[in-house]
């Protein structure tokens, strides 16, 4: 029991599955949420860098890019088969938070130690660009479907 209570579901699919991380383990998990009830059934677990943390879809739900704070980490998942696609290092150190852009092309990713964010190309899935130092311990990010309005 104590172990559901630190799962967190980060995101869900196009095609409903929900997609979960557990920060203990060095496992993802996928569950394909039938409905609103407990009832779930648990997909093939994709092992991950340690203590995974964050995990963001991409917007055409075939990806999902799970950070681990312990191995300093970004796991490409294939969500179709549950597959770790690729693992790109040298991101950083305590990785937290991920998110994905509107339209799919980069991944933002903090860092808490090194109190900075990474730029992921998700095409290459290569790191783009020196990391943008941010205020102190960043753990969340965001991408805005929409620009902002000019000030």
């Amino acid at each position: 029991m104590s172990r559901m209570r630190r799962l967190m579901v980060k995101g869900v699919t196009p095609k409903k599955r929900a997609m979960v991380t557990c920060g203990s383990p060095s496992r993802w998990w996928r569950r394909a949420a039938r409905s609103r009830s407990a009832r779930v059934s648990v997909g093939r677990r994709p092992v991950v860098g340690s203590q995974p943390q964050g995990i963001a879809i991409t917007p055409d739900g075939t990806r999902a890019y799970v950070t681990s704070f312990g191995a300093g980490s970004v796991s490409v998942i294939n969500t179709a088969n549950n597959t770790v696609l690729t693992t790109i290092t040298g991101v950083g150190t305590n990785l937290v938070g991920v998110a994905i852009t509107a339209d799919g092309t980069r991944a933002y990713v903090a860092d808490r130690s090194s109190n900075n964010v990474r730029v992921i190309d998700t095409a290459t899935n290569t790191l783009i660009g020196p990391a943008i130092t941010v205020g102190t311990s960043p753990a969340r990010v965001a991408a805005t479907p929409l620009p902002y309005p000019a000030p």
